[in-house]
């Protein structure tokens, strides 16, 4: 049957919104370009300048466009962005004394501006990686110092570090951009363990022995303040932070061992590595088990955390009234990741086909998101294999299961005539996205994902999102 004339109209008035928008909305992402291109020669010498006396400044300008194009809550297009500025100090080279032989001190700012993607597509799992409550904040603080002991290469870190910054890191996948290929759901959903935008004060312990070609094998622990983070899916952790506008500016430190910590641990194998050839090198492409990455991990948090079933009874207001939400101390998780590389064009060429899965494991009775999955595939070098403009790209899918206790809380409720009451149960997204380097600071990303059941209970339809990502970065 014909649709309605009228809606018809409704339809074609919309979608020309919203590529008005986006035209728009792409004179606002190249924009920066026009404001930083003309220095950027001036700043590559004040750079070179700077590394001779042991100071390192990297700066990134990402300028976002997203349009949600079907599906999701509503219809809309949004401009976005994320500022990053970073300082690295040699401080043995900066100060020449020989006690801080390996020592380094590292500072980094971030500010994220721009409405977020997500408010009209009502997902968990983010589709834009850099959205985050719109406020300069400083992001890490940390000194570093590297020591040998015997065949064991080391460094100790203290200050404020975040725990996705090397924890639990997919490295073939890190250009893609829905969250959910960076600090997953399941990661800093359920407890508050301080992923992007937030970090905590700790200190990490990073151990390594081995050689790239063979097999290297890396322990890497950390212990971090437990109540320094947001979780984005709610306060189940008692006492910590509830809004993404805690600590705005990232100068909020402390660390109470009594009220929680979050103890991170993995044990990453390297093997087949090898250093690559830039130039051209004869010879057809091969098909082989190439260089790879085997992580194993978890985390382990002393914080006291809700059950899961009680506080999901409690917020469709069907709890036992009078009944407290029983607590319990201590929440973990496992997760594994396998990274692979299959297939490259010419021998010894860093371009090629990798594959990549990774998985995350939490408790049903604790936490919402209990399983979060991804895996796909990356092409390095498609079109363009030089090494300062090598372009890639990827296709990957994510899978965020909800827990079930909560399910089943969901059908207490119901049975017991609740109001509104969702039918959660997963939520996937599939990402397609294409990094092309224009020049050496200049690239843009086309992105295109479609989000599967967001927010997870059944309430709004799949979502087709397409993207445009600008970075300048020197």
């Amino acid at each position: 049957m014909d649709r309605d004339p009228a809606a018809r109209g409704s339809d074609k008035s919309r979608f020309i919104f919203v590529g008005s928008a986006v035209i728009f909305d792409l004179f606002l992402a190249v924009l920066p370009l026009k404001a930083v291109w003309p220095n950027l020669d001036l700043l590559q010498h004040a750079q070179d300048d700077l590394a001779k006396y042991g100071v390192a400044v990297s700066l990134e300008w990402d300028a976002d466009i997203f349009a949600n194009v079907r599906g999701g809550k509503e219809q809309a297009a949004v401009t976005d962005g994320l500022i990053q500025l970073g300082l690295d100090f040699d401080l043995k080279k900066l100060t020449g004394l020989g006690i801080f032989d390996a020592s380094q001190l590292h500072a980094e700012g971030y500010y994220p501006y721009g409405p977020g993607i997500s408010d009209y597509v009502r997902d968990l799992s983010g589709v834009n990686n850099n959205a985050a409550y719109n406020s300069p904040r400083l992001y890490e603080l940390w000194f570093q110092k590297g020591f040998k002991l015997g065949f064991l290469e080391s460094t100790l870190r203290l200050g404020s570090m975040g725990a996705d910054v090397e924890f639990n890191v997919i490295d073939s996948a890190a250009f893609f951009i829905n969250s959910s290929f960076g600090a997953q759901l399941a990661y800093g959903g359920n407890v508050p363990v301080p992923v992007y935008p937030f970090t905590a004060l700790g200190a990490r312990l990073d151990v390594a022995a081995g050689n790239d070609w063979n097999v290297k094998t890396t322990f890497r622990s950390a212990v971090l303040d437990g109540n320094s983070a947001a979780p984005t899916l709610g306060p189940f952790a008692v006492n910590a932070p509830s809004q993404p506008s805690y600590n705005p500016h990232g100068v909020d430190f402390h660390f109470n061992p009594s009220e929680g910590l979050i103890f991170i641990n993995e044990v990453v194998f390297d093997y087949l590595s090898r250093e690559p050839k830039e130039n051209n090198v004869s010879g057809p492409g091969r098909w082989f088990i190439g260089p790879g990455r085997l992580v194993i991990g978890g985390f382990y948090s002393t914080d006291r955390m809700e059950d899961i079933f009680q506080a999901e009874l409690r917020s469709l207001g069907v709890s036992p009234s009078g009944k407290p939400v029983r607590q319990s101390r201590g929440d973990h998780a496992i997760y594994c990741i396998l990274e692979q590389k299959f297939y490259e064009p010419q021998l010894g060429s860093p371009a090629g086909l990798y594959f990549f899965g990774r998985g995350m494991f939490l408790p049903d009775d604790q936490n919402l998101a209990t399983i979060s999955v991804e895996a796909g595939a990356v092409y390095k070098g498609l079109f363009r294999r030089a090494r300062d403009v090598r372009d890639s790209f990827g296709i990957g899918f994510g899978y965020n299961r909800i827990s079930g206790r909560v399910q089943e809380a969901d059908r207490v409720a119901a049975d017991a005539g609740g109001e509104e009451v969702p039918n959660f149960r997963f939520e996937s997204v599939v990402e397609a996205t294409y990094v092309c380097p224009i020049t050496e600071h200049w690239k843009l990303q086309p992105d295109l994902q479609w989000v599967i059941r967001p927010g997870a209970a059944g309430r709004y339809p799949n979502a087709v999102v397409l993207g445009l990502r600008s970075v300048v970065t020197f």
